[in-house]
């Protein structure tokens, strides 16, 4: 097979040799393992032994979660000094409705103290 752009590899499928030219494709692909790495969230939860809200990831999305909720806050409390209009009125349910989501969005990725003690003894 020829070699293209970063390891990549070009290979024909021959149609008059159905099963035969489907493994020529896919064994250099099955066997290449060499490529193979594994992603930081992969390595906390298999690795580590790390829930989700553990993780980089879960503290991350946590804290975008966060940050959303404050933006909407500070809107929530914009749109309350200038109530009057019925549009406005309507924005502030909205909002406050996104903002008790994301708060519950949150409160979900946060491990149970239970779960954190267990982990700490290497029980889950």
């Amino acid at each position: 097979m020829p070699s293209v752009l970063n390891g990549s590899r070009v290979a024909r499928f021959h149609e008059s040799n159905l099963p035969g030219s489907a493994w020529d494709v896919l064994e250099p692909i099955l066997t290449n393992t060499a490529g193979a790495v594994a992603l930081r969230i992969q390595r906390e939860l298999v690795d580590l032994g790390r829930l989700i809200p553990e993780t980089d990831a879960g503290n991350a999305l946590r804290a975008s979660l966060k940050d959303l909720a404050d933006m909407h806050k500070k809107n929530i409390e914009f749109l309350k000094g200038n109530l009057g209009m019925d549009e406005q009125r309507q924005r502030l349910k909205e909002t406050e409705k996104q903002v008790h989501q994301l708060s519950k969005q949150i409160h979900e990725l946060r491990v149970p103290f239970g779960m954190r003690v267990k982990s700490w003894f290497g029980l889950r």
